[in-house]
């Protein structure tokens, strides 16, 4: 039985993760942003959405709510 090599197969899954699975438009800036396979995944394993922000507007919104909370 041929010995695999367990460093490229997890190589192979970090590469396929970083892939691409869409292009996004911000729904508040407009600016485009991608979205990785992995992110994807990471979102659906937690029933969550995909995001409809970019990551900036996403970190300002949360800065807002934790500013009114305070």
């Amino acid at each position: 039985m041929p010995k695999t090599n367990l460093t490229s197969e997890i190589d192979a899954r970090k590469h396929q993760d970083d892939a691409v699975r869409e292009r996004r438009n911000c729904k508040d800036c407009g600016t485009c942003f991608i979205i990785t396979i992995g992110e994807a995944n990471w979102y659906e394993s937690r029933g969550l959405k995909i995001p409809a922000r970019c990551p900036a507007c996403r970190k300002k919104r949360r800065a807002m709510a934790r500013n009114e909370k305070s």
